[in-house]
């Protein structure tokens, strides 16, 4: 009889257990011997592949090798049943490749692998054992995961501004970074001033990745909101101005596509009405045949104005608003960047159009 080993550890198995692929290999080697089997290749290993699913590189090997080496193989060898597969399912599916191939599964310490109806029966059995407890074990963890979201608790990766750290008696929780926190709140507060974009947002964070209201002590599980226990690092309405400005500045507030700026109506789509909606505007025809602008909103179609009338007050509207020094002095610094990103684009234009005419001289 020629068999073939395949072994498998997964990463929380062997950091809880010990549960190493060399003993298991060892053991089968053992096992072949004693049982006077002969090895027909190397043993087939997975480090660190969870048995929940069918796609593990080694496993894809060891069948593949017996459809190739069909009629030289007659096992393969495994430690234990949930080696192979943790569900029924995966395991019958295996079994029946294996079977189309003549090859049957032995275990080093169960007694399956024979060709009578008990040690097919005691198969079916340990498979069936196998994925009782990864359902448990998962049932196990999903209800630990609940409490503690019931708590207000995180228990996995913190998100950024904050780090993981264990509480006495075991328990996982968040608190603020001392180095990234004050970024993060910083980039928020400089978003929610409505003066930047938000390429220049993403320049100043250095690519840190913060999109997530957990920084304002909640979080979302399963669809719901839940306040958590650990301490915020910017408040609830400052994140929802943030979001006001994303959704604004991106389009999402309306299902109109973006347009072109109308040079007859310059605060066409910009203005809002007070229902919330855009002006738009348009010409209308008057009985001697003149035609007038008028500015209307969209939304809830009340009187049109005038465009003079409307951009009139707009004007006035304007003379009353004075930005403060620390504003002027970012939008100093803002247009300057844009205008040396420009500068900077013109010279390697430059730069490779001189390159191209050396080459052609």
């Amino acid at each position: 009889m020629r068999a073939v080993i395949y072994a498998r550890v997964s990463t929380e198995e062997q950091a809880k257990h010990n549960f190493s692929l060399e003993s298991q290999v060892d053991l089968s080697r053992k096992w072949v011997v004693d049982h006077k089997f002969e090895l027909a290749c190397e043993p087939f290993v997975d480090a660190g592949e969870s048995a929940k699913t069918m796609n593990r590189k080694a496993l894809a090997r060891l069948l593949e090798y017996c459809r190739t080496h069909k009629g030289r193989v007659d096992a393969v060898l495994i430690y234990k049943i949930d080696r192979i597969a943790r569900n029924m399912a995966d395991h019958v599916a295996i079994r029946s490749l294996l079977s189309q191939y003549g090859v049957r599964i032995y275990s080093v310490t169960e007694p399956i692998g024979g060709d009578n109806s008990t040690s097919k029966l005691l198969e079916n059995v340990m498979a069936s054992f196998a994925q009782f407890d990864n359902d448990a074990k998962s049932e196990r963890t999903k209800d630990g995961i609940n409490k503690r979201v019931s708590k207000g608790e995180i228990s996995w990766v913190a998100p950024v501004g904050y780090n993981n750290i264990m509480k006495p008696g075991g328990h996982k929780t968040i608190v603020p970074d001392p180095e990234r926190a004050p970024m993060v709140k910083k980039l928020f507060e400089e978003y929610a001033k409505g003066i930047y974009k938000e390429s220049e947002i993403t320049r100043m964070a250095n690519n840190l990745g913060f999109t997530t209201s957990k920084d304002t002590g909640t979080f979302v599980h399963k669809g719901a909101e839940k306040q958590g226990v650990f301490e915020p690092l910017i408040t609830t309405e400052l994140f929802e101005r943030v979001q006001f400005y994303i959704r604004n500045k991106s389009g999402r507030l309306t299902n109109h596509p973006k347009r072109a700026l109308n040079p007859d109506f310059p605060l066409r789509v910009t203005a809002r009405c007070v229902c919330g909606g855009r002006f738009t505007g348009s010409w209308s025809r008057g009985q001697l045949g003149g035609r007038y602008a008028y500015y209307h909103c969209a939304k809830c179609h009340k009187k049109s104005v005038k465009k003079e009338v409307f951009e009139q007050h707009f004007m006035e509207f304007l003379t009353q608003l004075a930005p403060k020094k620390e504003e002027m002095g970012m939008f100093r610094a803002s247009i300057i960047d844009y205008w040396q990103g420009k500068h900077n684009e013109l010279n390697t234009d430059i730069a490779t159009i001189d390159r191209n005419i050396e080459k052609d001289h």
